[in-house]
């Protein structure tokens, strides 16, 4: 804008003063001359330079636009993603993990008992083992969101669950 105002202030010609003295040696006399002058802009009123500016902040404008929606966009991604990770890291922790712990101790008490073989023991703790791990990618990806909304000044969500699942 300031780029427009410069250049609409040169549609009109700074006047020009000017002063001369003469000495005329064959005569001797001494003049002075006095001129006030300035262009008149019939054709050229600067509107070349007036046109590129205002586009020139035209093509600004919408680049700072873009720039906003394109954060405004991965504001919004990064909401969506914490509330997803922090509703599966709750999901896990109340209901998934208790029921694969129970799992595997129901699995280890009949081993020891001897209805069941090795093997189903160790399919039980591989299966808690890869439940613990879903779990525990999805607090991380939890805390990576909130660490990006954190990044766009975003408080006041709900608090990730810290404390891992046994």
């Amino acid at each position: 804008a300031a780029e427009i105002d410069l250049e609409r202030s040169k549609r009109w010609p700074n006047p020009t003063i000017g002063i001369g003295y003469r000495d005329y040696e064959y005569t001797d006399q001494d003049t002075w001359d006095f001129s006030v002058g300035f262009q008149i802009p019939i054709f050229n009123r600067n509107q070349g330079n007036l046109r590129r500016a205002r586009e020139s902040l035209a093509r600004e404008e919408s680049i700072a636009f873009a720039e906003r929606n394109r954060i405004e966009t991965r504001r919004q991604t990064a909401v969506s993603a914490y509330t997803t990770h922090s509703k599966r890291v709750v999901t896990f922790r109340e209901s998934i993990m208790p029921k694969m712990q129970r799992a595997l101790d129901i699995a280890q008490d009949t081993y020891s008992i001897g209805d069941i073989a090795i093997l189903e023991v160790l399919d039980a703790y591989r299966s808690f083992s890869e439940a613990r791990l879903s779990y525990l990618k999805e607090l991380l990806d939890a805390h990576l969101a909130a660490i990006e909304l954190e990044r766009f000044g975003t408080r006041g969500l709900e608090a990730i669950p810290t404390e891992p699942a046994r």
